[in-house]
Formats: structure tokens, C-alpha cells, sequence
């Protein structure tokens, strides 16, 4: 059965490290996908100065995984009141714009809204 949940600190900066990302504390997290024990993606992002910026997505397929993850990122965002977000150019943004979250993944923007709705781009 898959579970994404928000890893704890310590994994969070090992998985940091092992994609050569600094870890700065509090801001840093990551959201973890595991089947079982089996790790099978994770979401690496930033919330700071009222914004969340993904650094690295590192499952592309299958899509509804991708989705899933982005989701998990951005909904534990919009819980703390965080409705801007953006994403590293360390991220795929051709799939970004795939799922829906952004129009023109060139301004690195997404759409935080689109969390709200149906995953159309997923498919």
C-alpha cells in the first residue's frame, strides 16, 4: 500500500544530501513515498518568506505518482497557509506544466490552486 507522509528531519537531510542539496533546518523538508518499506519517491521543497519552492521531484513515472507527490508538497503547504509556490530550475518543468500545476514552466511558477481540483494531468 503507498504512504507519502512528511519524513522526519534526519531522513529528510540524508535524502537532501544524497541529491547534493544543502539542508538549512526548519524550512527544508521532504515528502516521502513508500510502498511497504520500499522508498519510491520523495519531493524535496523549501518554505520560506511565505512561499513554497520545490527543489527536486524525483519520481516522473508513473505519472499518478508524480502527482501524488507534488500534491502531498503542496497541500502540507497550503495547511500552513502557504498559497504561493514555485519550483527549481533542479525540477522537470515539462511535467509540471503535464500536470496541470503551471501554464509556461519557463516563469517557474505553479498554480497552488489547481491542488483544489480534479488530477486531469495524471492520466
Amino acid at each position: 500500500m503507498l504512504e507519502i507522509k512528511d519524513a522526519e528531519k534526519t531522513c529528510a537531510q540524508d535524502i537532501y544530501r544524497k541529491c547534493g542539496l544543502d539542508f538549512c533546518g526548519d524550512s527544508d523538508h521532504c515528502m516521502l513515498a513508500k510502498d511497504g518499506e520500499e522508498t519510491v519517491g520523495f519531493a524535496l521543497f523549501k518554505i520560506a518568506d511565505g512561499c513554497i519552492t520545490l527543489l527536486k521531484l524525483s519520481a516522473e513515472e508513473p505519472l499518478v505518482l508524480a502527482d501524488a507527490l507534488l500534491r502531498s508538497a503542496l497541500f502540507y503547504a497550503a495547511n500552513h497557509g502557504i498559497m504561493e509556490a514555485r519550483f527549481a530550475s533542479t525540477v522537470n518543468g515539462a511535467l509540471i506544466k503535464k500536470l496541470g500545476f503551471c501554464d509556461d514552466p519557463k516563469t517557474g511558477r505553479m498554480n497552488i490552486t489547481e491542488l483544489f481540483h480534479s488530477c486531469g494531468g495524471c492520466k
